[in-house]
């Protein structure tokens, strides 16, 4: 576990000379099955509806995924802005009643993702001259929830901002080290399974997809990290498209998992909860995997 803990840590905050992964263009085996998956997330881009975004603690997360894998016009994802550089949740109160912060780091993740292909200089700097301002804390709630020390690195890079991190070594996950942390025996919880699977392996999976595209390449730390989480979710269409993106290129497997998944008739549904990420509605899972696949 030291070592897994090391490696997701090492992969983000070290500057790695060794070998680079370099990102690679899509290689679609089965053409026709390739065309029937992008008519379904056209389908799905056409009959879009706000109804998706139901979640409210999540509509940051997932209207930034949408918007960046769609182009949708129609989502606001900029509504979720409240005051330059402080980005929420949603705009209706989630906080405190059904979540214990205003925004959090797998939000912010999401919507830095967003901005990269927005190419939003401003929006970026904005959120730069609100967490000088606030030591980084970007809203109400616990600081281990509300801090984006970890992310600070990737933003920087975005604007090209020279920036000096603490000593203290911080984690990408947006995890609770808190709760899975005993005091006592020096040890913690959760497991290999917890950290490469569900929300936190989908946050892992699209953060190291961001550092790629900024990047081009993953170094052989970060590669390792998605090798990892390959090997937890090797059904997974989306990991499964970050891993051969920065691999061999072949998509043919992601591409055969998001094919069975087209069923006549088509539907706009709000099922949630696909790959154990509880929250995520499918749809937007669906285009996000297609968009990685695309190489947006």
């Amino acid at each position: 576990m030291k070592l897994l803990n090391a490696l997701l840590i090492t992969a983000i905050a070290v500057t790695c000379s060794c070998k680079q992964h370099e990102e690679q263009e899509t290689d679609a085996p089965d053409k026709t099955k390739w065309e029937r998956v992008l008519e379904k997330r056209d389908f799905y881009v056409s009959n879009y509806t706000p109804a998706i975004f139901q979640q409210r603690c999540d509509n940051l997360t997932f209207m930034s995924l949408w918007s960046a894998f769609t182009s949708n016009a129609e989502t606001d994802v900029y509504g979720l802005e409240l005051r330059p550089g402080e980005w929420h949740r949603d705009t209706k109160g989630c906080f405190p009643n059904d979540s214990k912060s205003e925004i959090s780091r797998d939000g912010f993740i999401m919507l830095l993702n967003y901005l990269r292909v927005q190419e939003d200089s401003s929006a970026l700097h904005r959120i730069w001259d609100y967490g000088v301002e606030h030591n980084w804390i970007m809203g109400d709630g616990p600081w281990k929830l509300t801090n984006m020390l970890p992310l600070v690195p990737v933003l920087a890079k975005m604007i090209n901002k020279e920036w000096t991190p603490p000593v203290v070594a911080y984690n990408v996950l947006s995890m609770d080290i808190d709760s899975h942390y005993d005091a006592h025996t020096n040890d913690v919880k959760f497991t290999k399974k917890d950290l490469l699977t569900g929300f936190r392996g989908h946050l892992l999976t699209m953060y190291l997809y961001l550092v790629g595209k900024l990047n081009g390449s993953l170094n052989e730390l970060e590669f390792k990290a998605v090798q990892m989480l390959y090997e937890e979710n090797s059904n997974n269409p989306l990991v499964l498209a970050v891993y051969h993106r920065f691999g061999d290129g072949d998509q043919g497997s992601a591409i055969e998992i998001l094919n069975s998944d087209v069923k006549n008739p088509w539907e706009v549904t709000t099922e949630t909860g696909v790959y154990g990420w509880g929250s995520c509605p499918k749809i937007v899972h669906f285009v996000t995997a297609v968009g990685i696949l695309e190489g947006i």
